[in-house]
């Protein structure tokens, strides 16, 4: 099997994933082996793959019993409309229009929305229980700003690290649509709506994708759309 296939639907039969809760959530990204392989057992990820491309719920041994692997070959290939949930280092040629990027659940905690707000937003929902509780949320919530910081590291982590990713213009349209409270976890959906090169640059690739987030219960909680821009190599004559 191919070192950069990976499973999300679970260990192969009498396997156990030897990182768990927390860690394998987000603590413990790009490494199987954080502290080192089990006894007898050796890393099946070396260099930039066991340090960037293993990251989250995914199983390097070969897919669970009754399943089969979505991707082929030495490296994922990417398909029209196809839905990955491979944390992969992608480069601009990878993405395609209709490709769905995911990245799983990651907690949100009552520390960081705390920590967020009274440093970034210090608005009275965000940071004072008492005053939370009788306003209009009925309780603490997080800033909106951290969701969309926690989204912008769920797409680092699943596709722009060590891509040809230099800067984003900004974005088109950005709504919070729920609250998102101390307990939570969220996770990102990452849908690829247009790539091109630029007609006046040869040298930038362009992407343009919808980001929606959504919580534990699969209620959006955000959606933007983004552009990315991609430094490209030109081939000299």
């Amino acid at each position: 099997m191919a070192l950069s296939v990976f499973f999300a639907a679970g260990p192969p039969q009498g396997k156990k994933l030897p990182l768990g809760g927390q860690q394998a959530e987000g603590v413990a990204r790009g490494l199987f082996f954080a502290a080192g392989p089990p006894q007898g057992k050796s890393s099946p990820l070396e260099g930039q793959q066991a340090e960037g491309v293993a990251r989250g719920f995914f199983f390097a041994a070969g897919p669970p019993q009754g399943k089969s692997s979505p991707l082929g070959g030495s490296k994922p290939k990417a398909q029209r409309g196809g839905s990955f949930s491979l944390h992969h280092n992608m480069k601009f040629a990878e993405f395609e229009v209709g490709m769905v990027i995911k990245h799983p659940l990651v907690p949100v905690t009552r520390e960081e929305m705390l920590d967020f707000a009274q440093k970034y937003d210090p608005q009275s929902f965000h940071i004072d229980d008492k005053q939370a509780e009788e306003g209009h949320w009925g309780g603490l919530i997080a800033s909106g700003w951290l969701t969309c910081g926690k989204a912008m590291r769920m797409a680092v982590d699943s596709a722009l690290h060590d891509s040809e990713s230099f800067g984003s213009p900004g974005l088109e349209r950005l709504r919070w649509v729920l609250p998102v409270r101390a307990g939570d976890s969220i996770r990102l959906e990452a849908t690829v709506i247009s790539k091109r090169v630029s007609s006046s640059r040869s040298d930038l690739g362009i992407i343009r994708w919808n980001w929606d987030v959504f919580n534990q219960r699969d209620e959006r909680v955000l959606e933007l759309e983004a552009t990315s821009m991609f430094e490209l190599k030109v081939l000299q004559d």
